[in-house]
């Protein structure tokens, strides 16, 4: 669903290379500041029994690294993404590099723990 607004979005007017790094820098100076802000707050909420205060220090020590080492994969990944992948397969390929990616938060997440 967030690939097909991307396509609504984003003039199809411009040239691809132009689109593809728009469409990158729409995805993620939105989508994915507020995905791993959803993604500790969430993990945050359930590992420490829903004490806010708890969420409010992890989130603090873990989202700018975390956001900062996704600007330095997503980028190229939604650009390649976006200018060579096909709109039907772009959520199989980033689901690919997903994979390690998640495994990437899940370890921070558990660097972090509240016990």
């Amino acid at each position: 669903m967030w690939f097909q607004t991307l396509e609504r979005i984003i003039p199809k007017t411009h040239p691809k290379l132009l689109r593809s790094v728009e469409t990158m820098l729409v995805d993620q100076l939105f989508f994915s500041p507020l995905f791993t802000a959803v993604f500790f707050i969430y993990n945050g909420l359930l590992e420490s029994g829903g004490s806010i205060l708890a969420v409010k220090h992890k989130f603090k020590t873990v989202y700018w690294e975390t956001l900062m080492a996704n600007y330095k994969l997503w980028p190229m990944v939604q650009i390649v993404n976006f200018y060579l992948v096909p709109l039907p397969f772009r959520v199989p390929f980033v689901s690919c590099v997903a994979l390690g990616w998640n495994a990437y938060m899940s370890v921070l997440n558990a660097r972090h723990s509240y016990h």
